[in-house]
């Protein structure tokens, strides 16, 4: 394992170097939690990365999933070979599913590895409750944008469960520089970039049929926006400014 540092871009060692083989195999099986929103098949960006995070660790890990069902009901589920816990949600509040029994679940769990998606306020506040044993590792995917009131309310909670962190990821420097929150934890945080799946991404034959039928419908310069149609995204900046562009925009969700 390695870290990169987001002020000087040094690769540092991991104090746990010392425990894995030349090849950076850990000689046991850790025992890792995610604690995120929501997990396949909702879909979601987080729930995407953690779930092809978790296709990688599902073999050299003992791995347990634990988030919000999408109903006042729980289910313990095999997931392509990842256990998923799915717990009950009872309200969801300013994008946040409201499980209180994430509290009780954690003071249960023994893990050598917790690893916390956020924004998410109610893992937060259950974290706190429970105090969970084993390292705490976060992932800060976004900082609380629209919601700045609610925020403002809760950044106390925030601040203290970040100073719990062993490490902090984000995905770029800038994430950590231009964040209010991130940029007081840098001595703590790591970069680790988004990773993708190239398979995906490859050209096959009917991917190629593809493109020429979109090439043939809307010419060919086109704009292709993938993703939710949420706030966040500004995907009303692209489309104001469509009207200075030379290209057809096309929208997926």
């Amino acid at each position: 394992l390695h870290r990169r540092d987001p002020g000087e871009g040094k690769t540092l060692s991991s104090p746990q170097e010392s425990r894995t083989s030349s090849r950076g195999i850990l000689p046991f099986r850790p025992k890792v939690v995610h604690v995120g929103k929501y997990y396949r098949p909702v879909p979601g960006g987080i729930e995407t990365y953690c779930y092809h995070l978790c296709e990688r660790l599902k073999d050299r890990t003992d791995l347990t999933v634990v988030v919000s069902h999408t109903a006042p009901r729980r289910a313990v589920e095999d997931v392509q070979g990842v256990k998923v816990v799915r717990l009950p949600r009872y309200a969801q509040i300013a994008s946040t599913p409201i499980s209180p029994g994430l509290i009780p679940w954690l003071r249960r769990v023994h893990a050598d590895i917790l690893h916390v998606h956020l924004p998410n306020p109610m893992a937060e506040v259950a974290y706190l409750s429970a105090r969970p044993r084993g390292k705490l590792v976060v992932s800060y995917h976004s900082d609380i944008i629209r919601q700045k009131h609610l925020f403002e309310l809760y950044q106390a909670v925030n601040r203290t469960f970040l100073s719990r962190a062993d490490r902090i990821i984000a995905a770029t420097p800038q994430n950590v520089d231009y964040s209010p929150v991130l940029s007081r934890f840098k001595d703590r945080t790591c970069i680790i970039p988004y990773g993708v799946r190239a398979d995906d991404f490859r050209l096959t034959p009917g991917r190629r049929k593809r493109v020429g039928e979109l090439r043939e419908r809307f010419g060919p310069r086109i704009i292709f926006f993938v993703g939710r149609h949420v706030y966040y995204k500004g995907i009303e900046h692209l489309i104001r400014a469509m009207q200075h562009v030379d290209a057809h925009l096309v929208v997926r969700s």
